[in-house]
């Protein structure tokens, strides 16, 4: 059986399309789109708790494949299944690398108890290996997934009288694009007012800073400080260099460089 509220699925993961694809198909849910570490899970749970069918993911299934193996869709065929409605969200983009090494310390650092390890330890291997090995990848997300499968470019953005969010519309599908860190109250207004999904507030979810490592995690962002031009670089990469600007440069240059 169907569960309206499947949770928060993934396409391609075990389970995930099984799950994902009738809702697509039969429930026109809200799709909460995102690269993740961006505040999503609060607004979809946010969604659910207000009575707003939801799904959320970081992938789409192609529907067109009977086994859904790539995970692109288009505009169009959100069209066909009845989608009309989908969220998305982007962040600083050093804030985020710095959410998804916390996440993922085993993989980066490749200690098995990575969170015994003093913020000097991982601040050296942040600097030294993951960010010339890993960082340009995802901060490219948009350019590489959002937009390919949503069949638009950075030129279909319009920025919304909400402060630092955006809005596409094609045909009857309505995209909006919020900022993590950016007051609920211009979150929660563009998203009642453009999808049209009624009495919406959301709860705050710090998920990263509440875990067992939230000390460590506040205090190695505390600490944190990295070379200018190593800042200007991940300013450069495709999204930080379509939703941020010199000033945001210049910010970020001041909040963590050294």
């Amino acid at each position: 059986m169907l569960d309206d509220n499947p949770g928060r699925v993934q396409a391609g993961k075990r389970f995930g399309v099984k799950y994902v694809v009738p809702l697509l198909l039969k429930k026109e849910p809200v799709v909460v789109f995102s690269p993740g570490r961006v505040g999503s899970t609060a607004i979809y749970l946010s969604l659910l708790d207000s009575g707003v069918p939801a799904i959320h993911l970081h992938r789409l299934p192609n529907l067109r494949s009977e086994k859904y193996k790539r995970p692109l869709v288009s505009f169009g065929l959100l069209n066909l299944t009845g989608v009309k409605n989908v969220v998305g969200g982007y962040r600083e983009p050093i804030s985020w690398l710095v959410s998804n090494y916390f996440q993922k310390l085993h993989k980066y650092t490749g200690d098995e108890r990575p969170y015994r390890k003093s913020a000097k330890y991982l601040k050296e291997n942040f600097v030294e290996k993951y960010l010339p090995n890993y960082a340009r990848r995802p901060l490219s997300w948009f350019e590489r997934i959002f937009n390919k499968s949503l069949g638009v470019g950075f030129g279909d953005y319009k920025q919304s009288e909400y402060k630092d969010c955006y809005e596409i519309s094609k045909g009857e599908v309505v995209v909006v694009i919020v900022r993590a860190g950016v007051d609920d109250v211009s979150k929660e207004g563009l998203i009642r007012e453009k999808l049209r999904v009624g009495e919406f507030k959301i709860s705050k979810k710090n998920r990263t800073a509440r875990k067992k490592f939230g000390g460590l995690y506040a205090k190695f962002r505390e600490k944190l400080k990295l070379k200018k031009e190593v800042i200007r670089e991940i300013y450069s990469y495709p999204d930080p260099k379509f939703f941020f600007d010199e000033n945001d440069l210049k910010g970020a240059i001041a909040k963590w460089g050294k």
